[in-house]
């Protein structure tokens, strides 16, 4: 439930593993001293309610998230990592198939790594990359179809197509 960690500046890095299907709540971590999550590859959803609760946001000074090899995580909801300035590495499953508003929302740190994309996505909400300074590609073709859906919210985020086959978002 929410407020767990919150605002604990000396916790440093975090191992969500077992069975755990879902993170959601308020304020878990946000304004934690985290700088690194290793989640279970259970994990199939986590993120915000829509009363606007938050998980990871503003924390500050995490910089790597690792979501596991085999992750059937599916669903990153509203703001989950946002403001998490110094985030460099986070590798987003194949599986995904559904990116909130705001979840990478000012992710600023330009060291931050290519956020690629999984063919499997059909969804992303406005604002999902608003201020990231990284590139965003999309994987697999998205002139056509579902994969077409997700082109105006990344074109409204600063995003700039490049051909059918790839898109990056550059800030």
């Amino acid at each position: 439930q929410g407020g767990n960690f919150y605002q604990c500046t000396k916790l440093k890095e975090i191992s969500l593993l077992g069975e755990i299907r879902e993170i959601t709540g308020g304020g878990n971590f946000a304004y934690s001293g985290i700088e690194k999550i290793h989640f279970s590859p259970n994990l199939e959803k986590i993120g915000a309610t829509s009363d606007g609760s938050f998980n990871f946001t503003t924390c500050s000074s995490l910089m790597e998230v690792d979501f596991g090899k085999d992750s059937k995580l599916s669903v990153i909801q509203y703001t989950t990592f946002q403001s998490c300035t110094a985030l460099t590495t986070i590798s987003l499953p194949k599986g995904l198939t559904y990116i909130g508003g705001a979840v990478f929302q000012k992710c600023t740190n330009v060291n931050l790594n290519p956020l690629y994309i999984p063919v499997s996505c059909k969804t992303i909400e406005v604002s999902a990359f608003n201020e990231v300074k990284a590139p965003v590609i999309i994987e697999g073709s998205v002139s056509s179809g579902t994969r077409a859906e997700v082109v105006p919210n990344l074109e409204n985020a600063g995003c700039k197509i490049i051909n059918v086959c790839l898109s990056v978002c550059l800030s």
